[in-house]
């Protein structure tokens, strides 16, 4: 195995770690052993132990003791944190219904940059309701601390499923994606457009009957919030990240971002491996923008070929070359599913070539 390939390894499972802690599991560090591979294992347990640290560092102290009331909430167990929000199971006293409630972490709330964040991350959350998207229930603040409550999900995450080689078979998987998809567009068509920018297989959870709920908001932004996306501030996870979301250019973020970010999760799911492979962040973004995805065909022949088109499709470096919007995504996702006809066809290769000799035959030609 190459470096960059345990390289990538030790941060997709770092991320998945950080992910599911966020999302209120328990996760321990012998569940990634097989994944990173012994020799990389020392390393991933000190990778792992700083991150505890670090919560350590920023959690000024124990929370109260367990169960406790917290407004109309009685807490009954932590189950898990992020970098500011623990999350823990609670019953709505009144309503005598489980929920998961989500709190801003102790000694957060005079730290501006993370009282916005999560606010808003309820904010967006509560925008819209869709059965792919984790429901919203309430929110509110309680001596100062500001928390939501949302839906008790139990499923996995569709990250944990490929690594343990659980993935469901191609059909289905799509249908999954297609609810993914329908969910983005319902965010996209609101009457205030909302781009959720950090689409990824670690924020896809899989329910116990099978459905895909899109999680983790904290990234989420209506088009319209300048003050909250400024240009020269990338936001989202690299690998997942489009073309236009690296250059950080916030005209040029629109629905089409998240079509990326889908297109990039479902070439993972289908290959296995990450669109791009390198452990250096600047030539990782050096790819993103200038570098064709290498073919799915290529990568993994077995994957029927017009499943491999709508990867492909999404992950145009050009937005125009893309699904216009997650809705025609959502219709090919579908129609692979159900045996019909794909519509979308990426670019083909002669087409990305005549481009780039154009791109060079100008300066030449001015010359």
């Amino acid at each position: 195995m190459s470096p960059a390939e345990l390289e990538y390894r030790l941060a997709r499972s770092l991320d998945d770690f950080k992910s599911r802690r966020a999302r209120g599991e328990d996760p321990r560090a012998d569940d990634y052993r097989d994944e990173v591979g012994e020799a990389s294992w020392p390393e991933f347990q000190e990778m792992v132990e700083l991150e505890d640290m670090l919560d350590q560092v920023l959690d000024p102290g124990p929370e109260e003791p367990l169960p406790r009331e917290f407004g109309p909430y009685t807490l009954i167990r932590e189950l898990g944190r992020g970098a500011n929000g623990i999350v823990y199971e609670a019953v709505h006293r009144e309503l005598k219904r489980r929920e998961a409630v989500k709190v801003l972490r102790t000694g957060f709330e005079e730290e501006g940059s993370a009282y916005d964040r999560f606010r808003n991350e309820a904010k967006y959350l509560a925008r819209v309701r869709h059965e792919h998207i984790v429901e919203i229930y309430g929110a509110g603040q309680v001596d100062g601390r500001p928390y939501y409550a949302m839906t008790l999900l139990e499923g996995t995450t569709l990250s944990q499923l490929g690594r343990r080689g659980e993935l469901p078979a191609y059909p289905e998987l799509c249908r999954g994606l297609a609810g993914i998809a329908d969910a983005l567009h319902a965010m996209h068509t609101l009457e205030k457009p909302t781009v959720h920018r950090d689409v990824k297989p670690q924020n896809i959870l899989v329910t116990q009957d099978g459905r895909m709920v899109l999680a983790d908001f904290g990234l989420a932004r209506s088009l319209e919030d300048e003050h909250l996306t400024r240009t020269g501030h990338a936001l989202g996870t690299p690998l997942y990240m489009s073309p236009e979301q690296i250059l950080a250019k916030r005209d040029d973020i629109d629905a089409r971002a998240d079509v990326y970010g889908l297109g990039a999760t479902l070439y993972e799911l289908l290959a296995g491996r990450p669109v791009f492979q390198t452990d250096d962040m600047r030539a990782l973004m050096q790819s993103i923008l200038g570098e064709r995805p290498e073919s799915l065909r290529r990568v993994a022949p077995d994957v029927p070929g017009p499943c491999a088109d709508i990867a492909m499709k999404a992950l145009e470096k050009r937005r125009r070359d893309r699904y216009p919007d997650a809705a025609a995504m959502r219709d090919d996702l579908l129609a692979f599913a159900e045996g019909a006809r794909v519509r979308g066809r990426p670019v083909s290769s002669m087409r990305h070539g005549l481009r780039s000799l154009k791109r060079y035959a100008l300066p030449i030609a001015a010359a």
